[in-house]
């Protein structure tokens, strides 16, 4: 159609025509699979449109045909009365009634004399032998149709021998086309001829187009044969490529298909699906194995850098660990170095306490013997009567008091009692002026007579663990000087 609008062609297509497709698409999609035929049909199988598409056609013709730039002309047999004699309702009849072929379709014959008589009509008895001059011819792919259009023009004098008749086979409108536009091509080397591949391919297309005729012949034979054969016949016309295959196999001719060969068709058809299924799973395999060496490369790609990942990442975490472990054995000694600092002031305060406290017992007894001695001896040394009488009220009180608490067996106030207590208020000083927990190191010492000594075990609580076991090994200073 390019071509033919290049030299100033226009393509339209009548309103009995626009109705005849839409009544011949919705008649192939009524039909079951096995029944289908037609150029329509071949696309279906070949995925060229789908039934959607098809159906959309169906509902609005018109708009599918001006999207491919195709017009519709509004005419019919009664829209021009003046060009009537052109083609008039007589000569319309007698067309009608010689129509030999689509016996069982009133409709369609009625199309085909329709569109004769209105592309007479349209010519308006303008006459010529070219068809690209002669303003208006019908196209069509059905050979019987311009045969009898042609031959009964002629006879009733419209046109004669040599002049275009107005329906053509579509083959004949291609190859003029071909001639007017591309059969010579001016070159700078030569000149040769160039043959459109469109052509070319739908040329080979026509061969190899399913034939109702070829389908039904094998059909009732392999049904006459064996009906279950026939089922999967009907099953293997889904697949174009079955099909293809059978129209080789008979040449498009349904004589070939005799009863002698059904079943060799139907396995040639079967060999056509696996054949083309097994070169596809062969393809997908391949591909498969492609896609899976890759993989695998790249897995082990992937998993060596993990590994190189993982090595490098133990190994920082070693390095990390190994600092966390410097700084745990600095904070250690730094720690133990206070702790041992902290035990080495409270020994040299428990030793400074202990020594006082020594002192202070010295002190009390020499003391106590003066008292007792200056009373046993008052008169004798000529001291005063009130300071002997007060010297032996004090030995008597406290002997009494001892013997009465004796007696009731209940604890003494004493020389231990006081050194006790001055020995806990020096110590409580001491820590709290050395800024230590007193609650910590009173409950790590003991006192014994006014002394403070160390608790043992208690005293390694308060040492880092790796030095308790010294403990045992350096007694309190206090005990050394005791």
């Amino acid at each position: 159609m390019t071509s033919l609008r290049g030299i100033g062609c226009n393509v339209i297509v009548l309103p009995v025509s626009v109705e005849e497709m839409s009544r011949n698409l919705q008649s192939m999609l009524s039909q079951p699979l096995s029944a289908r035929h037609g150029p329509t049909h071949s696309a279906l199988m070949k995925n060229e449109i789908n039934e959607d598409f098809v159906r959309s056609v169906i509902r609005d013709p018109e708009r599918a045909l001006q999207q491919v730039g195709v017009t519709v002309r509004p005419i019919d047999l009664t829209t021009t009365p003046s060009q009537t004699k052109f083609f008039d309702k007589a000569t319309y009849d007698d067309f009608f009634a010689g129509i030999r072929w689509k016996v069982d379709s009133v409709d369609a014959r009625e199309h085909d004399a329709t569109c004769a008589a209105l592309t007479m009509r349209l010519r308006a008895g303008h006459k010529s032998a070219d068809p690209l001059t002669s303003r208006f011819v019908f196209v069509t792919t059905n050979p019987i149709f311009v045969d009898y259009a042609r031959d009964f023009c002629r006879k009733n004098r419209m046109i004669n021998d040599r002049q275009t008749p107005p329906v053509i086979i579509k083959r004949e409108l291609a190859m003029t086309a071909w001639l007017r536009t591309g059969l010579v091509r001016d070159d700078a080397k030569a000149k040769q001829v160039d043959i459109p591949r469109g052509h070319l391919i739908a040329s080979c297309e026509r061969v190899l187009r399913p034939r109702k005729e070829v389908l039904k012949a094998v059909h009732d034979k392999l049904k006459e044969f064996d009906p279950e054969r026939a089922q999967q016949f009907e099953l293997l016309l889904s697949d174009q490529r079955s099909v293809e295959r059978l129209m080789d196999e008979t040449l498009g001719l349904e004589r070939l298909a005799t009863t002698a060969n059904p079943q060799m068709l139907l396995e040639e058809m079967r060999n056509a699906t696996a054949n083309e299924v097994r070169s596809e799973y062969e393809r997908k395999a391949r591909v498969a194995a492609q896609r899976h060496g890759q993989e695998k490369r790249e897995l082990k790609e992937a998993h060596e850098a993990d590994v190189a990942e993982a090595k490098r990442a133990l190994g920082q975490r070693d390095a990390e660990l190994e600092a966390l472990r410097a700084e745990r054995k600095r904070l250690h000694g730094i720690a133990l170095a206070a702790r041992q600092g902290e035990i080495d002031r409270v020994d040299t305060l428990i030793s400074g306490s202990n020594r006082f406290i020594g002192r202070l017992e010295t002190g009390l007894t020499w003391s106590t013997v003066v008292i007792l001695s200056a009373g046993a001896a008052g008169s004798v040394v000529g001291l005063p009567q009130s300071a002997a009488v007060a010297t032996a009220g004090i030995l008597g009180l406290t002997g009494l008091y001892h013997t009465v608490r004796e007696l009731q067996q209940k604890p003494k106030i004493g020389f231990q009692n006081l050194l006790d207590g001055v020995a806990r208020f020096r110590l409580r000083r001491g820590l709290k002026t050395l800024g230590l927990d007193r609650a910590k190191f009173e409950d790590a010492v003991e006192l014994r007579y006014g002394r403070i000594s160390w608790v043992t075990e208690k005293r390694a609580g308060l040492l880092p663990t790796n030095d308790r076991k010294l403990v045992a090994a350096a007694p309190p200073r206090d005990l050394e000087e005791a």
